[in-house]
């Protein structure tokens, strides 16, 4: 979506399966190899309906590319990318002193790095635009799993699915900040930030009741208002 100036910033494999009703492992399946087949193996694919009529100019785009540079053009990009993201990746936590193992397109770590390893992957990607998910396979093997869920109501949290229930505070609000730095306050989200990390490390200890209570000052187009940090 990124690469090809997708309109929706998440997809997952259960909207799509929904919205079309195409069973769940087919689109699963389809989407291992959809964006990566000729442009007319892709029109025979069941996914192209449902690109077609969400993402039209996405796949114009990629149609252009193709026919340009031929139909692997699409794959190398990919490819390109997730390998400039994990390097990125492995040179911080190498900085900091933990060691992983890069398989295909999973990191292998300590169990007592867990916790890092899916913060620093998780920000990394986002500093990069691309909206992803760590998977957790295994306790110390994780998997960069691409998110395809769109969000439609603009301006949305963050880290509220069960993927990021153990994240820290910190980890957080550098997430929310490299998202919607550019609509919110520093003084108001420095505060909470710094309120918040006096009692607690990790988002899931916040009572929901402070959490109610937690709400930035936003400033879009000039315009000065107000937005919940959780939801």
């Amino acid at each position: 979506m990124h690469l090809y100036n997708g309109k929706h910033e998440f997809l997952t494999h259960e909207k799509i399966a929904k919205t079309t009703g195409i069973d769940l492992k087919e689109v699963k399946i389809e989407h291992l190899s959809f964006f990566n087949k000729n442009w007319y193996s892709m029109m025979e694919s069941p996914l192209f309906g449902y690109y077609s009529k969400h993402e039209p100019d996405m796949l114009q785009q990629i149609y252009n590319d193709k026919k340009e540079h031929g139909y692997k053009i699409t794959s190398k990009k990919m490819f390109k990318l997730e390998v400039e993201i994990m390097t990125e990746v492995i040179k911080y936590l190498n900085s900091v002193g933990v060691y992983v193992l890069y398989v295909y397109d999973a990191l292998l770590c300590e169990e007592k790095d867990k916790t890092l390893v899916i913060e620093t992957m998780n920000r990394i990607i986002l500093e990069h635009g691309v909206k992803t998910n760590v998977k957790m396979e295994t306790s110390a093997e994780f998997e960069v799993e691409c998110a395809i869920e769109n969000h439609d109501n603009g301006v949305e949290t963050i880290a509220d699915d069960n993927d990021t229930k153990r994240m820290t505070i910190k980890e957080y609000f550098k997430r929310f900040e490299i998202k919607f730095g550019s609509y919110i306050t520093e003084s108001s989200l420095d505060l909470h930030k710094s309120v918040l990390s006096e009692f607690y490390t990790y988002i899931d200890e916040i009572p929901e009741e402070h959490k109610n209570n937690c709400f930035v000052e936003t400033c879009i187009d000039g315009v000065f208002g107000k937005q919940k940090l959780f939801k």
